[in-house]
């Protein structure tokens, strides 16, 4: 799955060189990053920049079964959105865990290769597209049309002076089947107070100096918080109901 690892040794701590307990995950997989995150952390006091190579899994087979849902095209489009941070924001899918900013790319695997049948590749040896390749150009093609279309560009995560371009950003939850207006409803005295940029975004939130979290852990995952945290955000996190929700805000 591509949560498998999140958090690194700090979540996982029972993972030992070459013993991983069943009750426990290891670095083996896409959150890899968090793994040597956590070991720079410790040497050097600091998380460093890392570009992720190999990727992705093989094109082929393209096909689900019980035992995998998810096709091999689906899960490089995921990856590819959670490298962006242009994913739906839902745990059931898992991909729960935004990418933090140390990651600054991901290589997937072989796009092309002489040998034939070669699962890792993208393409076939006539130059056709495999299904991830073919998803990821409809979706690189739709992204760039929208940006065209509304006349803007997808911003840093920092200005040029070094500051975070969103001074206070209001963090709500956003449902599968859509938006509750209940928690804009409960946040109406401190949006007045405050002025903060409100949204429903994960990655927006990396763009502010400070984040308000309104909702539960099965909506916005601890490991948010940590990243957040990690790239210089002060957090609040608040839940409970809607009173509770209410008088927390207001105490701010």
């Amino acid at each position: 799955t591509l949560n498998w690892g999140a958090g690194g040794p700090k979540a996982w701590p029972g993972v030992k060189p070459y013993f991983t307990p069943e009750d426990e995950q290891d670095h083996l997989g896409f959150r890899i990053f968090d793994w040597y995150s956590a070991i720079s952390q410790e040497v050097i006091g600091k998380p460093l920049p890392i570009i992720l190579l190999g990727t992705g899994v093989p094109s082929s087979p393209n096909i689900r079964s019980e035992a995998n849902p998810v096709t091999p095209a689906e899960t490089n489009f995921l990856i590819a959105n959670l490298l962006v941070g242009e994913y739906e924001e839902n745990p059931e899918r898992d991909i729960s865990h935004p990418v933090p900013s140390q990651v600054l790319a991901g290589c997937f695997k072989m796009l092309a290769s002489a040998e034939e049948g070669n699962a890792s590749t993208w393409f076939n040896l006539d130059g056709t597209p495999l299904p991830s390749a073919e998803r990821l150009q409809a979706w690189t093609a739709a992204r760039k049309a929208s940006r065209v279309k509304k006349g803007i560009n997808i911003c840093e995560s920092k200005t040029p002076n070094g500051k975070k371009p969103i001074k206070h950003y209001l963090l709500l939850p956003r449902f599968k089947w859509g938006i509750e207006v209940w928690y804009l409803e409960v946040s109406q005295a401190f949006i007045k107070k405050y002025a903060p940029t409100v949204g429903f975004s994960m990655r927006e939130a990396f763009l502010a100096e400070t984040v308000t979290i309104v909702g539960e852990k099965n909506t916005f995952p601890d490991m948010l918080t940590t990243e957040l945290e990690k790239a210089g955000v002060q957090v609040y996190r608040i839940t409970g109901s809607g009173t509770e929700i209410a008088t927390k805000l207001s105490n701010i």
